[in-house]
């Protein structure tokens, strides 16, 4: 399964044992793109908007700890919020909205 597969399958409504596999996918196949395709992780959390400051901090407040997880929680960080997101910044189409349609 890919990244883009996993991150597709985050919801606001997955329980914590759902979201627990999710990360744990998402870390192993982090950590396959850090020994065999770094480009492809920078690529990747330049598309899903990763802040690379944040990003930067993170690892260097924490330089004992494996990255992939670390990556991998901003990742699910960013999709939860770009749900949120899309929620609220939607407003419902309008009652009468197929007759005004063309």
């Amino acid at each position: 399964m890919e990244v883009s597969d996993i991150l597709q399958q985050l919801t606001p409504t997955l329980s914590p044992v759902q979201k627990a596999d999710l990360q744990a996918k998402l870390e192993a196949q982090i950590n396959f793109l850090i020994q065999h395709n770094f480009s492809q992780l920078v690529y990747l959390l330049y598309r899903v908007d990763v802040s690379e400051k944040k990003l930067k901090t993170l690892l260097q407040q924490q330089p004992e700890k494996d990255a992939a997880p670390l990556i991998a929680s901003l990742l699910i960080e960013r999709q939860l919020q770009k749900h949120a997101s899309k929620n609220t910044a939607q407003p419902p189409p309008p009652a009468n909205y197929d007759a005004e349609r063309w």
